[in-house]
């Protein structure tokens, strides 16, 4: 049987009186005693009052339509006093108060009849006393966003990079360039090194400027330095000239070595006498390593000059201890005997190294200017020694003491018999600086400086940009003590007046230095002025706001007024209140400047608010209400005056009437549904007679019925009807495409009679199947059908089951995976026995697998990807054993299975196979228990260290990607590289066993990354792994664990060799850094 329904709507009720009607019409004999009286849903709440009176959407007026908003003669809101009426400003001065005090009056008004709160009167149109008038009491908040947004502009305060008259001036860092900053501060404060520099002629020519030239970009970094006005300088100009990679780590002690070397061949091309061997005169002194023969007393020695005096290191060993051991002579005996050229024969001699000559005292007068230079002893402790174990270097910890003030007079020609008592006298040197290395590896870290100052005797701490004074050091007879000291400066002391008359910076240097300190002095005075600016605007804003928000309250409902929106207000008084530029950077100086009107006006037409707090019939929308507020006419005079975006609200000051007439009508019908819920319910509990036998029942929508049956039903829209049950949306619940009965008895439900009643009523048109009606024919016939081709595969499974009986009473899956002697197996893939067992078992429900494909166990040569005679292969999960005539049988069922791939085995001592394991392509597996499968990060030799901050961002970017593990199948054994886009850099999967050392690792990311061990930094949760020999499971790695890898070195590049051909470069091209090398392609690494 089919039917067709009519599209009918619910029709809706026009007053209570006829609701009323309308209800008692639905029972029969009389009122039931299930009905509920409109009464029972008349409206109790205080914001709905102004309905009660009301007969007909007709009846309703502005009045009413203001009254839905909660104000007007009919509105149920209270006015709240302005808690800003009796607050006085509190005068601008910096260091004042964020929050201001705020008087609360409400307490003290006897009229006021509720407590003024923030929560409470959000919605209240009468409340304005929390839109932000807080922040205009204080200026405290203000002044501090004016100086956030006045640095913003700049690019900062420049004052704070003005220099303190009592704190040196420090170096920028430029990534990486530390080692070269901490020398230079060292160098700039042993004035005679500095006045030579400024007395050297900088060579210029066609392809030599100043500007590449490192002497002048040197003179004009120690005149900033010593005379300029900046906290910090930047030493990129010197840097470049030097052409120094700045975010490339260097040894410190090797840059001094080859800067200083460099500096001694431009100073022996100046004219000035003088100048041609400063460097040597200051820094270097002459030792001798000589042997003293036993037997005749001949001697031989080679003399070798020095600029630094290399020490070894114990733990708490002392500087003069280090240094005896290094002049340690050595007694040459036995099978190590000496062969003396004079004795012709060997003989017992002792082997000594000793220092003969210290950097001596060298005057030079020339014309007026006396130039005393005193030597700079060096003291290079060896902090970094190399590792055997590891083949690798590393930091050393041991702690030293050195002391404040040493007398080189007890180690010169320590040896010689002539030595002069004399002499002592006038060795002794004072500790004028410490090169600090901070870091536990030797190949990164960072480096410091202290430095003494001559002039003051007070000593500072260089940290590149950042200079703070230290403690005072103490007499001379203390020690002083360290773990990171790299190298120790001496100063030969000397016993006359000092120096005096030292060469100034020429005027060319002296201008760069000036330009620099006058741009920013010039961005300081534009600083202040802008402050003073922005200052001066804020006051006159916060003045006029003040007048207008101790006003703009109304004392009593009838009081007239003027409707503005809530955010219009809250944009009002933050419009004008400074705020923080999203400008940065901006070393030049500002931009842009404010404007000089101090009445500065919003460059818009119209509120983007006011668009929002209308309807659709463009007048003030009551369901909006909570973002209406009523200030004084006066008031929104004034704040039109400077804010036109208020304009709008002057031309739309009426509620819509026609949106009041929605919200009385969707109140009447809520009434109404309620009512209508209650007399269904308790018309259906009544269905049942007495005996429990139910009368005439019909089909509805079950997702209908459950939706109308809520108290706001969702598919209930504002201003229309109801859909009938056989809506468009509910017909296919109930009817079928041949608009008979569904087949789906779980989308429809059947109702009694009477309720039937209650609905059709609503719903005049609605005419549903009676419950004992059939389901439809067409769409009975149809399943059948489809049951017949079930039919045919239960038909099939049944054949295979019988044929292929011993795959379902033995499960491959989970047998053992074992090969017998005199039984031949064939590999198939656990995958298909799962599916095929599937469709054995339930066939009406599952479908029956396709071909069995081994190809993913095959390389793409067609061998095998795995070793049957390893028992860990046979069990992977990804494939099981049946026998061979199961096999032969499945490839006749079901064509183009295969390839074949069959075991047997003679004597169980081997397993043989028709197809061979691939040389090429298979690889021996990691045992799962023994396995851990890693993530590297891979950062660039340009990022810093890592930290556990690091390390937990690069688990977070693993955890949030599915894609970044490798999966060991077959095919894909071997650890695969995986790229991520973005800052988070590069990653890399491996594949490790539990007892894999550190050297190891860095050997399989050699294989990929072609950096050799010895130059890579590994990093867990922040530490470096320096440990080579010390496997995973010790260090504490857990499978799925992150890495971070550093290089310390280039990739190795193929050479391209004559031919063309691309060849592995052999070992004299070794990517490992020669030690000296270090800043090759640089101006230090010479030609």
């Amino acid at each position: 049987m089919t039917r067709k329904s009519q599209q009918t709507k619910r029709k809706r009720e026009e007053s209570p009186e006829d609701t009323s009607k309308t209800r008692q019409k639905r029972t029969k004999g009389g009122k039931s005693s299930g009905q509920l009286s409109l009464s029972t849903f008349a409206t109790v709440n205080p914001s709905k009052a102004w309905m009660n009176d009301l007969e007909s959407v007709n009846d309703i007026t502005q009045v009413h339509a203001q009254a839905a908003c909660g104000f007007g003669p009919l509105g149920h809101k209270q006015c709240c006093p302005n808690k800003f009426a009796r607050t006085a400003l509190e005068p601008i001065k910096e260091g004042a108060k964020t929050k201001a005090e705020v008087i609360d009056i409400s307490d003290s008004e006897e009229d006021v009849q509720h407590v003024c709160s923030q929560v409470k009167c959000k919605a209240n149109p009468y409340c304005l006393n929390y839109l932000g008038q807080d922040k205009w009491e204080s200026p405290g908040e203000g002044i501090k966003v004016i100086k956030t947004a006045t640095q913003n502009n700049f690019g900062g305060n420049p004052g704070q990079l003005l220099r303190d008259p009592k704190i040196p001036v420090g170096l920028k860092n430029l990534g990486a360039t530390c080692y070269a900053n901490a020398f230079i501060q060292v160098w700039n404060r042993q004035d005679a090194f500095r006045s030579a520099v400024f007395q050297c002629i900088p060579p210029v020519s066609e392809t030599e400027t100043l500007e590449n030239s490192p002497i002048f970009q040197l003179q004009v970094t120690f005149a900033a330095l010593s005379y300029g006005g900046a906290a910090c300088f930047d030493p990129t100009p010197l840097i470049e000239s030097l052409k120094l990679n700045r975010g490339e780590q260097q040894d410190a002690q090797e840059f001094s070595k080859l800067f200083l070397s460099h500096l001694a061949e431009q100073f022996a091309k100046q004219s000035a006498p003088n100048l041609k061997n400063i460097v040597a005169s200051q820094f270097e002194g002459v030792s001798v390593y000589g042997t003293l023969c036993h037997g005749c007393g001949y001697k031989s020695a080679q003399e070798t000059r020095f600029s630094e005096i290399e020490i070894g290191i114990m733990n708490n060993s002392t500087l003069e201890d280090c240094l005896q051991d290094s002049l340690q002579s050595e007694v040459l005996s036995g099978d190590n005997r000496y062969q003396c050229p004079q004795c012709q024969s060997l003989q017992d001699a002792t082997r000594y190294s000793e220092i003969r000559e210290l950097p001596p005292v060298w005057t030079h007068t020339i014309s007026f200017l006396t130039l005393r230079v005193f030597e700079v002893l060096h003291f290079s402790v060896q902090r970094f020694v190399f590792d055997f174990n590891t083949l690798s270097r590393k930091k050393s910890k041991n702690l030293i003491k050195y002391p404040l003030v040493i007398d080189m007079a007890r180690w010169k020609q320590k040896n010689t018999q002539n030595a002069s008592d004399s002499l002592a006298s006038d060795e002794i040197y004072d500790l004028c600086g410490v090169l600090i290395h901070k870091g536990s590896s030797a190949y990164s870290g960072h480096y410091e400086s202290q430095v003494l100052d001559p002039r003051t005797k007070t000593w500072y701490q260089y940290n590149d940009e950042t200079v703070t004074e230290l403690p005072r050091m103490g007499d001379s007879s203390m020690d002083l003590s360290s773990k990171d000291c790299y190298c120790l400066i001496y100063a030969r002391r000397d016993t006359s007046k000092g120096l005096d008359n030292l060469c100034e910076p020429s005027e060319e240097v002296s201008s760069r230095v000036r330009a620099q300190d006058e741009v920013l002095l010039n961005q300081n005075n534009a600083f202040t002025n802008e402050m003073k600016s922005r200052i001066e605007l804020y006051e006159v804003a916060r003045n006029r706001n003040s007048d207008i928000y101790r006003s703009w309250n109304l004392v009593h409902p009838t009081d007239s007024f003027k409707i503005v929106g809530r955010e219009d207000l809250l944009e009002f008084l933050r419009r004008d209140f400074p705020k923080e530029s999203a400008k940065q950077n901006k070393p030049n100086g500002p931009q842009e400047t404010v404007s000089s009107d101090p009445l500065e006006l919003i460059a818009t037409t119209g509120s983007a608010n006011f668009k929002q707090l209308l309807c659709q019939h463009r007048r003030l929308d009551p369901n909006r209400a909570s973002q209406l507020k009523l200030i004084t006419p006066a008031s929104f005079n004034l704040i039109m005056e400077s804010f036109p975006g208020m304009k709008s609200f002057e031309e739309c000051q009426e509620v819509c009437i026609l949106c009041t007439q929605h919200i009385f009508e969707e109140d009447r019908y809520r009434s109404s549904h309620l009512e209508a819920i209650h007399q269904f319910d308790v018309a259906v509990a009544e269905s049942v007679d007495n005996d429990g036998v139910r009368g005439m029942e019909y089909w509805i929508s079950k997702k209908w019925l459950k939706d109308w049956r809520l108290q706001k039903p969702k598919m209930h829209s504002i201003g229309e009807n109801d859909p009938s049950p056989d809506d468009a949306s509910f017909r296919s619940d109930v009817y079928c495409e041949h608009d008979g009965l569904t087949l789906e008895h779980q989308s429809r439900v059947m109702i009694s009679e009477e309720g039937y009643s209650i609905i059709k009523d609503m719903f005049p048109g609605w005419d549903p199947f009676p419950g004992d009606t059939d389901p439809c024919i067409l769409c009975t016939e149809r399943v059948e059908s489809n049951r017949f081709d079930r039919l045919a595969s239960m038909k099939d499974a049944e054949t295979e089951r019988v044929i292929l009986k011993k795959l379902l009473s033995s499960n491959p899956i989970t047998a053992e995976r074992k090969v017998y002697p005199g039984i031949t197996c064939a590999v198939i893939g656990s995958d298909w026995v799962r599916s095929w067992r599937l469709w054995i078992n339930k066939p009406r429900n599952n479908d029956r697998p396709g071909p069995a494909d081994n190809s993913l166990y095959l390389c793409q040569h067609g061998r095998l990807l795995f070793d049957p005679n390893v028992s860990s292969e046979l069990a992977n999960p990804q494939l099981c054993l049946v026998q061979e005539d199961d096999w032969n049988m499945i490839s006749q069922l079901y064509p183009n299975s295969g390839p074949a791939i069959l075991l047997n085995t003679e004597d169980a001592s081997s397993v043989r196979c028709n197809l061979s394991v691939c040389v090429d392509c298979y690889k021996p597996p990691i045992m799962e228990e023994d396995a851990l499968e890693l993530s590297v990060h891979l950062l660039s030799r340009d990022d810093k260290p890592p930290s556990i901050e690091t390390h937990l961002r690069a688990k977070e970017i693993i955890n949030s990607s599915k894609n970044l593990y490798t999966l060991f199948s077959f095919s894909s054994r071997r650890p695969r590289r995986v790229k991520h886009g973005g800052q988070s850099g590069r990653f890399l999967s491996l594949r490790l066993a539990k007892n894999s050392t550190v050297l190891e690792l860095k050997e399989q990311i050699e294989e990929i990354e072609k950096i050799p061990p010895f130059y890579q930094s590994i990093y867990y949760k922040g530490q470096e792994m320096t440990e080579s020999k010390a496997s995973l499971q010790e260090l504490g790695l857990e499978p799925r664990d992150v890495l971070q890898w550093k290089s310390l070195a280039e990739p190795v590049i193929l050479e391209i060799t004559d031919d063309g051909s691309d060849n592995e470069p052999s070992a004299s091209h070794s990517t490992k850094r020669v030690e000296g090398r270090a800043f090759q392609g640089t101006l230090l690494a010479g030609p």
